[in-house]
């Protein structure tokens, strides 16, 4: 599975004593999702590949049970974990305002003219996702959350990979 899957989900906690794990959607991809599928869980413990073998309600939360996950316990591990998928099997045809959160890493942002730093890491919210911008050279000085909203976020410049934020928003 290539590091640049695409998140289509977050395990929320375990379903039951049989292994089962409810997910949440962070997209509308987590809908095709199939029996016998070959996912990537990241994130926590039993991270690494692992084949779905059931899959029951529908988006935006959903039960699925993953190999190698076979009781409570082993459920419960997985909570916090994301689901990815390889870029191929998603939709290739987005329209403009369309795009998937990871492919934002490592865009520029700027925050009227002032440079800030580059996005680190998209963290998924229950309300909307939060962009963590940090310095180009990495370190833990300097981070800021910025929420990813149309009113915090006033161009988003996918040739350039810059995004521009409101300039009275820090």
């Amino acid at each position: 599975m290539p590091v640049d899957g695409i998140v289509i989900g977050e395990i929320v906690r375990a379903h039951g004593i049989k292994g089962w794990v409810r997910v949440r959607a962070t997209g509308a991809t987590l809908d095709g999702i199939a029996l016998g599928e070959r996912v990537e869980v990241a994130g926590r413990d039993g991270a690494g590949p692992r084949e779905v073998l059931g899959v029951d309600g529908v988006p935006p939360r959903m039960l699925l049970l993953l190999s190698g996950v076979t009781d409570r316990t082993g459920a419960e591990a997985l909570a916090g974990a994301v689901i990815r998928v390889p870029r191929e099997r998603l939709d290739p045809e987005l329209d403009d305002d369309t795009f998937y959160v990871t492919d934002l890493l490592g865009f520029s942002v700027v925050i009227g003219d002032r440079p800030v730093g580059i996005v680190r890491e998209v963290h998924t919210g229950r309300g909307n996702d939060l962009l963590e911008i940090g310095p180009d050279g990495g370190g833990g000085e300097g981070v800021v959350l910025i929420p990813f909203t149309h009113d915090a976020i006033t161009d988003l410049d996918t040739v350039a990979r810059q995004i521009t934020v409101r300039g009275d928003l820090l």
